[in-house]
Formats: structure tokens, C-alpha cells, sequence
């Protein structure tokens, strides 16, 4: 059975259809930004609005840009969670969220890194040969092209958040890497071809300045949440080793370890698997799920009424334990869809929720149900926000919200029922690199309490960042 990937469509009031992307056996972290956002009025007669480039609060602040038609380019404002004005860039091509302290902003051809207080730490220009590879936590790529008659190749240079040269490589030939993906934590990786003709993936580890060689045919997502992460899995023969398989782990020093799992636990283990709190979830495909603790080194196999009620194929991307606990698509005896919040022993907490859709994230079960109406005929739509006991936080249909998303750095984004018969299926969609484009609606910040953050942004004290 193939797995599909779904996208997690939050909307109250409207009706809506499942979006299913794909079928394959490996999910992936949709690390794509959220749907354009909010616009707000300002006394000069601009108008900022939240764009799909930078749609989430991170280290606590948000860019809100100028939709204003005297601008020629684009201008950008960054806000804070109560609605303050930080700072302000006229003339932009693009910004950053911000990681780690510090954002990347293009303007022309050269990317400046800014901090949070506004300033400009370094500036790099993008010419012929020199170009931004990419960038994230306040560290740059900067992939160098040159060539002659007699040779022709490829030079990567790492910078760290003071502009400082941290490492590099070399390639010959004259067609550049393809991506260079941050795994979190300092920990860097690209993929390329060995003398042999077969696929490595190469890891930098900053804290430790160490390159860790991996050989592996397939390009499976590895992300750092804390200090240790999963590469993937060795498949021996149990006969010779007495082992079907090994877990490798990496610390961000980039040490490595080893977990043997025996053919008991199982044959067919899904590589995209995650370390959070310690613990990581192992899928043994469209089978059943088994935790493994890192530091007691302890296996436990999910093997209780629910097991045979998960439903395997809608299991979300980023399976890991957040808060002592996971959420998981079951499927009743009634043949409707719950929702299960699972400790890492595999015990329910509370009881299964109906509904049809869900999202858990930064401690937040938000789950889509259809609901009854009591003032007008039929049913609705509703999204219900839970804690990780289980208990209800709020509703968006009794707070008067249309659609909802996903919490980032603690923060939500509503459509309130103004919008409601305005909207359409896609409005609500999270995370869709096929949406594009601003929508002409308002949405708006809500704190862990579903109540609103701001709905207007405050201008008093904004200092204009200067860029040359």
C-alpha cells in the first residue's frame, strides 16, 4: 500500500475537499511557507500585507509587507507579536523569516544579514560567477564558478554569522551541486556522485568543523531538533548478523551511533524518522509504530486495542513525539475518522476525537469536524483546538472564525466570519507551494487562547534600515 501525503485544510463555515498530493512510500517535512495573510492600513495610505515568502512569526517577529501602488518595489515592515513596528525597508526584492537571530534580505543583486535589532551584520553581491547558494541561521553559502581552457570547476565557501570563513569544497565540471539543505543545528548536507558513480550525502557539522560521509541511494529528510537525528537505516542479513536492520543516529558534533533492530521489531522501516524529547518513532510500514528512547535504549511496540485502528496511509509527515506525546488518524468501529493523542509508551490520553482532519503542532491538536448547527439548518464546519491532555482550548466556530492555521512560534492566523461565502476551497490550504499570489482578505494574529495578538500595527518608534 502506497503512502499519500496529506495537507492539513482547516476551515470552518465552507465546504472543502481533501487535497492529496502524490503516492510514494517516504513522506516529507512540508517546510513550505504559509498562505498570504493579513493586510493593514496605515494613516500615509499604504497598506501592508503578509505574503507567502514570510507569513510566520519566528524568533518572535514577522515581516508584513507594502502592497501600496506608488512603490515600484517592494517595502517591508517587521513586527513583533503585539503589533509594534520594529523596522523598515523600502525597495526590497525578498526577505528571510527570522532564524537564529538574524534575517536575509535581497535587494538588486546583493543579500544583506540583518539582526533583529535592524542592523546590517554582513552584505554579500551576486555577480556572473558568485552567487548566494543559500543561507539560514545567520550562516551563507556562496558558490564561486571558475574556468579556463584547461580547467573548469566549482568552489562552496561557508560564512558564520560574524562573515567569518567556516569551510568549503571543490567541484570540477562545469554543472554546479544541486541543493545545499540546512538540517537544523548547525548541521549542513548536499548529495553528489562518488568516483563509483553512486549517490553520497555529505554533513558538516559546525560546532565541531567535522564532514561526515554518508552513502545512501535516496535523499531522505534529516533535521536536527534537538541534538541528535536520525540518517537513516543499514539493511544486513539476519541469517549473517542476526540484526534486519540499523538504526544510524548523528549527534550535531557529527558522531555517530548505531541501534540494532532485530527482525521482531520489523522488516520495513520508514528513513524519514525524527528525534524529539529524546524519542523517535519508528514506522514499520502500514504496519504498526514502535518508540525508542535514546538514552535508556528501551523499544516499545505499539500492541494495544488501537494498533490495528491507525490509520497508517494518513499518518502526518513529521511524526514525533512534542510535549510527552503524539497525535494519531484513527479509524472507528463506526467506520468515521478520530483523532488519538498517544504518551510514549503508547497509552491514549483522554479519548479518541472525531473528525475528519488534523494538526499538532507546538502542543496544539487542532482537529476538523462536521458539527450541528443550532441557529441555522444543516451542519458546519468547525476546528476545535486541544491541549495535550486532551482538553478543549476553543472553537473557531464559536469565536467567529472562518479558517484557522497551524501555530508557529506561538502564534495562529484566523479569517474571521466576514469572509464567510467570500471564500473559496484553497483559502484555508496551509502550505501549498501551489498557491501563489496575495488573497484580498484579512487575516489575523490569535495567541495559544485563540484570542487576537493585533489587528492593527503600531508605528510609534520604527527606525528605517538603510540599504546600500
Amino acid at each position: 500500500m502506497c503512502k499519500k501525503k496529506y495537507y492539513f485544510l482547516v476551515t470552518a463555515l465552507i465546504g472543502s475537499t481533501l487535497m492529496v498530493a502524490g503516492c510514494s512510500n517516504k513522506r516529507k517535512v512540508d517546510n513550505s511557507p504559509l498562505n498570504p495573510m493579513a493586510t493593514y492600513k496605515f494613516s500615509d495610505g499604504m497598506e501592508w500585507l503578509r505574503t507567502t515568502s514570510t507569513s510566520e512569526f519566528s524568533d518572535g517577529m514577522e515581516w508584513l509587507r507594502t502592497t501600496s501602488t506608488s512603490c515600484l518595489k517592494d517595502s517591508y515592515i517587521c513586527v513583533d507579536q503585539e503589533g509594534n513596528a520594529l523596522f523598515f525597508m523600502d525597495d526590497i526584492s525578498s526577505v528571510s523569516p527570522f532564524s537564529g537571530g538574524y534575517s536575509f534580505i535581497e535587494k538588486d543583486k546583493t543579500v544583506y544579514q540583518i539582526d533583529s535589532s535592524g542592523n546590517i551584520i554582513n552584505s554579500y553581491t551576486n555577480s556572473d560567477d558568485v552567487k548566494v547558494k543559500t543561507y539560514a541561521d545567520g550562516q551563507i553559502w556562496i558558490e564561486e564558478y571558475k574556468s579556463d581552457f584547461d580547467s573548469a570547476g566549482y568552489t562552496y565557501t561557508l560564512y558564520d554569522e560574524n562573515g567569518k570563513e567556516v569551510t568549503g569544497f571543490s567541484i570540477e565540471g562545469t554543472d554546479p551541486i544541486g541543493e545545499i539543505g540546512y538540517c537544523g543545528k548547525g548541521v549542513w548536507r548536499y548529495r553528489d556522485l562518488d568516483s563509483d558513480g553512486d549517490w553520497i550525502t555529505m554533513y558538516y557539522c559546525t560546532q565541531s568543523d567535522k564532514w561526515i560521509e554518508r552513502n545512501t541511494s535516496e535523499n531522505s529528510d534529516v533535521y536536527f531538533y534537538e541534538d541528535m537525528a536520525v540518517l537513516g537505516f543499514d539493511y544486513e542479513n539476519p541469517n549473517e548478523t542476526g540484526y534486519r536492520a540499523k538504526m544510524i543516529l548523528m549527534d550535531t558534533t557529527g558522531n555517530l551511533s548505531e541501534v540494532s533492530l532485530t527482525g521482531d521489531l520489523g522488516w520495513d522501516w520508514d528513513s524519514d524518522t525524527y528525534v524529539n524529547e529524546g524519542y523517535c518513532i519508528l514506522e514499520e510500514y502500514d504496519n504498526y509504530l514502535v518508540s525508542y528512547n535514546i538514552s535508556s535504549g528501551e523499544f516499545k511496540v505499539m500492541d494495544n486495542e488501537y494498533t490495528e485502528k491507525v490509520r497508517m496511509a494518513a499518518l502526518p509527515d513529521k511524526l514525533i513525539f512534542t510535549d510527552g506525546c503524539v497525535a494519531l488518524p484513527l479509524r472507528g468501529n463506526d467506520e468515521k475518522d478520530y483523532v488519538g493523542l498517544f504518551d510514549t509508551s503508547w497509552n491514549m490520553i483522554g479519548e479518541p476525537i472525531q473528525g475528519t482532519r488534523f494538526d499538532f503542532s507546538e502542543g496544539k491538536l487542532m482537529v476538523e469536524r462536521n458539527a450541528s448547527s443550532e441557529n441555522e439548518e444543516g451542519n458546519h464546519i468547525e476546528v476545535v483546538v486541544y491541549d495535550t491532555k486532551g482538553t478543549q482550548i476553543f472553537n473557531t466556530y464559536e469565536k467567529g472564525y472562518e479558517t484557522i492555521t497551524p501555530y508557529e512560534d506561538g502564534v495562529a492566523y484566523v479569517l474571521d466570519e466576514d469572509t464567510k461565502g467570500k471564500t473559496s476551497v484553497n483559502t484555508g490550504l496551509l502550505k501549498d507551494d501551489d498557491i501563489l499570489g496575495a488573497l484580498p482578505y484579512e487575516w489575523k494574529c490569535i495567541d495559544e487562547k485563540g484570542e487576537y495578538l493585533f489587528d492593527t500595527v503600531n508605528l510609534d518608534g520604527v527606525k528605517t534600515v538603510e540599504l546600500k
